[in-house]
């Protein structure tokens, strides 16, 4: 039985040991050598199998003045707490090691892009900033983060490692709380985008945007049903800065959640004040994404609004794409019921773009498809895009469904479309542009006023 016990606490202390071997005594973290080990590994398998590898090091900004002021045990602390933190950063496949010092490094093996490799800088930066309590002492770090892509920046984990190391000075030579690429053109796209998810925080924090409202018509008499609000957001430069540009990063990092409820209420603020006017009935078209349906409480966030807002069923409609829709099929059936039970129109945006299975169009309470201008753009052509119209068209009337077809622009592609059909619904700059609401509500009330029709509007 002795031997057996002894034998255990060997094998006990054999781990210990190793563990010490491979593991930092202050952070509890893999150590340089362990690291590297692990780095030489991955870097041979991306070799094999063509594939990437990313490096981050991780610098606290003057650090010193930690030990310098509140002495080495408090310094001690700080690193074990951010060791904690940085250990967040350990998953899929992911490792955070510390090298001694204020030095951390995380390995990414098989980054998706050094988009990725941007996005965790970030994070971190953000992680380190979180204030701590050290011996009743508030204190504040900032971190210095240099990034190292295999091959690109080096094929060993020497020149991986020395890359990762330039970068990360060049980003404490700038003044620190920042990330920086090894090479300059990744630094360009990531400092782009790094100034743009900055600006984009501010921006929504300070609800800092606007609305622009699109009207959509029934044809043959130009008049207004609808409109589309679309979120537009002017730079500190004066300049309007591109949906397309910050509503995807807006997706990507969660901030389109305070953003879409910042829109969902604005527009419904809109739409109370046109109804008190007697500009309606109007029915009020907002963009929904994935984040907002998979993540947050959209319904009930939805219900209050229409709630303080006094606003009638059939007021409300929310635009989802196919792909959004798709993604979690039980939540978006259970939420498209909540939905359905407060008055809200639904349609289907971008239709014909997504995965296109068709069977949701049957189980889903939609009230519309939204025809994507891309279909619309060659026509008239007698061909491939005119035949794909038809058959969104057919099926749209088949299903008893509305459809709203974007990005009409010309007289031609007016006549096309109208002789596909009755009862179809326009949008588009043939009719007006996006216009901020003053000027929509001119609109609204020349067509009150039956002084115009919308087609000539614009």
């Amino acid at each position: 039985m002795s031997v057996f016990s002894d034998l255990s606490h060997f094998k006990a202390q054999e781990a210990q040991i190793e563990h010490q071997t491979y593991h930092d005594r202050l952070t509890g973290l893999p150590n340089r050598a362990f690291f590297l080990d692990l780095l030489a590994m991955e870097i041979d398998h991306a070799r094999q199998s063509l594939g990437t590898v990313g490096m981050l090091f991780l610098n606290l900004d003057r650090f010193k003045s930690i030990n310098d002021s509140l002495g080495h045990v408090a310094g001690d602390r700080v690193l074990a707490e951010m060791g904690r933190r940085l250990q967040g950063f350990a998953e899929g496949g992911r490792t955070v090691s510390h090298m001694g010092g204020d030095e951390f490094w995380l390995l990414v093996p098989s980054p998706k892009s050094p988009k990725e490799l941007a996005r965790l800088a970030a994070e971190g930066l953000e992680v380190v900033k979180s204030p701590m309590d050290v011996g009743g002492f508030s204190v504040h770090l900032t971190a210095s983060i240099g990034i190292s892509l295999y091959p690109d920046d080096g094929q060993d984990t020497v020149a991986l490692t020395g890359a990762a190391d330039r970068a990360m000075n060049q980003a404490k030579a700038g003044g620190g709380d920042t990330y920086s690429f090894h090479t300059e053109e990744m630094n360009r796209s990531a400092r782009k985008r790094f100034d743009l998810e900055t600006g984009l925080r501010r921006a929504v924090a300070r609800e800092d945007f606007c609305l622009h409202y699109q009207p959509q018509v029934r044809p043959e008499s130009g008049a207004i049903f609808g409109v589309e609000a679309l979120v537009r957001w002017r730079g500190e430069d004066g300049k309007l800065i591109s949906p397309g540009d910050f509503i995807p990063l807006a997706e990507e990092t969660g901030l389109i959640i305070p953003l879409g409820a910042w829109v969902l209420r604005t527009a419904c603020a809109q739409a109370r004040r046109w109804l008190d006017a007697g500009l309606g009935p109007l029915e009020m078209s907002v963009n929904i994404s994935a984040v907002q349906l998979h993540r947050s409480a959209l319904w009930e966030m939805v219900a209050e609004q229409m709630e303080e807002f006094f606003l009638p069923p059939g007021t409300l409609a929310l635009e989802i794409t196919e792909n959004t829709i798709l993604q979690d099929w039980e939540r978006a059936t259970a939420t498209f019921r909540e939905l359905k039970k407060l008055g809200i129109i639904l349609y289907i945006d971008d239709f014909g773009t997504g995965y296109s299975s068709l069977s949701y169009l049957r189980d889903f309470a939609i009230d519309g498809l939204k025809v994507d201008k891309s279909f619309v753009d060659r026509i008239p052509d007698r061909g491939k895009n005119e035949a794909l119209v038809r058959g969104i068209l057919a099926i749209a009337q088949g299903l008893g469904l509305r459809a709203v077809i974007e990005g009409v622009e010309t007289e031609a592609q007016e006549r096309a479309l109208r002789a596909m059909g009755s009862d179809l619904l326009f949008q588009g700059y043939r009719y007006s542009p996006p216009v901020p609401p003053e000027e929509m509500e001119l609109l609204l009330r020349l067509q009150r006023c039956g002084g115009a029709r919308a087609a000539s509007l614009t």
